[in-house]
């Protein structure tokens, strides 16, 4: 999950950054060369947060469930479940990571989501869940917080506050608009686990030098925190069969007078 957030806001700020800025996910493992300068994004920690007094409350029964994706073109507005996929839709997502509204957005006609709207051009761009069956194990939302970290290095403090400048600026633009984020190596594992909306806090900032053989590195940092909910999915089989009354019979007995 931390891999997911740290790897979309990669992706934003090396496309806002020149070549000659290194961009870094992930905790730094060495300071940065005489003259290069470097953005890194860490998000080092994530907390689940007490959610009342049974932590347990929150668990509701296991499912199976599918997801099927579609392209669009930005003109058509029913999308099909394909022959031989069945189940229930509990979520539509268009585009990916943007939950939509039943009812205000889109239906469900049989097997056919339609839109109000054609959703926007793109690959895979709408997602719908589909409830597949009972299963063992459970299903639970419970409210998280993460641990976000920028930090730009630069052979001067000032070159590292600019660079900070935009990188902060880049992140808290992209988070503006951030949608549901799924752990990426969970798949065909019985467990889903997602980040359901996040929403970003900035915390404060703060100057070091680091020492590096006769020279002085100067970073400049940013710290931020994350605070979503935490879904999380674990459907390990079919469930325990339960025990269920299918008939009463009733029998009176009518004594004789005495």
């Amino acid at each position: 999950m931390l891999y997911a957030l740290e790897n979309l806001l990669a992706a934003a700020l090396d496309e806002a950054f020149p070549d000659d800025v290194k961009v870094s996910p992930g905790a730094p493992t060495t300071t940065p060369a005489a003259g290069e300068q470097r953005v890194e994004v860490t998000v080092s920690k994530l907390d689940v947060l007490p959610a009342g007094e049974d932590p347990l409350a929150a668990r509701e029964p296991a499912f199976f469930s599918s997801v099927q994706r579609w392209d669009a073109d930005g003109t058509t507005r029913d999308f099909t479940l394909p022959a031989g996929v069945e189940g229930e839709v509990t979520e539509v997502e268009s585009p990916a990571g943007r939950m939509l509204s039943r009812g205000q957005d889109y239906q469900v006609d049989g097997t056919t989501l339609r839109f109000y709207r054609p959703p926007a051009k793109g690959k895979g761009t709408v997602v719908a869940t589909l409830r597949t069956g009972a299963a063992s194990g459970f299903h639970e939302r419970r409210p998280c917080q993460l641990r976000l970290t920028l930090a730009a290095w630069a052979p001067k403090l000032e070159d590292a506050d600019a660079l900070l400048d935009k990188a902060l600026a880049v992140v808290l633009t992209r988070c503006a608009g951030l949608g549901t984020l799924e752990s990426e190596h969970l798949e065909d594992s019985g467990v889903r686990m997602r980040l359901r909306q996040p929403k970003v806090l900035l915390e404060g900032f703060e100057r070091t030098r680091t020492q590096v053989r006769t020279r002085w590195a100067p970073r400049a940092a940013a710290h931020l925190r994350v605070l979503a909910e935490l879904e999380l999915t674990v459907a390990t089989g079919a469930p325990e069969p339960q025990s269920r009354i299918e008939k009463i019979l009733y029998q009176a007995t009518v004594l004789p007078p005495r």
